[in-house]
């Protein structure tokens, strides 16, 4: 199996949250994981993983190119609805996505943005110490 850029940033993302969220490896859950359970329904929007803690539903978007912001504002609503927070992983170097997901902070206050560069240190320095 081939893995793309996307991937490996979606599984570094992944470990991010289990190991500083201190999460289960299989609380966790992808979005290829979700369009596998759903089977051939409608396609539909799906954050690229979803976990719960303390209660609460999490989702995560790794953004790593700009989309229409139609299709931004829709995703970003979607998730204020259904999930308690919306965290969004983008690199820095992305000043246009970053300053338009921060834009929406103040619609839709579950939001969270980390830098995608915070994830890769972090999972940088966790394998270091392996």
């Amino acid at each position: 199996m081939r893995v793309d850029c996307t991937h490996m940033t979606i599984y570094s993302t992944a470990i991010f949250f289990i190991k500083s969220y201190g999460i289960g490896r299989n609380d966790i859950i992808s979005e290829r994981q979700l369009r596998h359970e759903l089977g051939f329904n409608p396609r539909v929007h799906l954050p690229d993983l979803i976990f719960t803690k303390d209660g609460k539903k999490y989702c995560v978007e790794v953004e790593l190119s700009m989309k229409a912001k139609s299709r931004l504002d829709k995703n970003i609503k979607d998730n204020y609805l259904k999930y308690d927070v919306q965290d969004w992983v983008i690199p820095q170097s992305k000043v246009k996505i970053m300053e338009y997901v921060e834009r929406a902070k103040s619609k839709y206050p579950n939001i969270e943005v980390i830098p995608l560069e915070v994830v890769q240190e972090y999972v940088r320095n966790f394998k270091q110490k392996l």
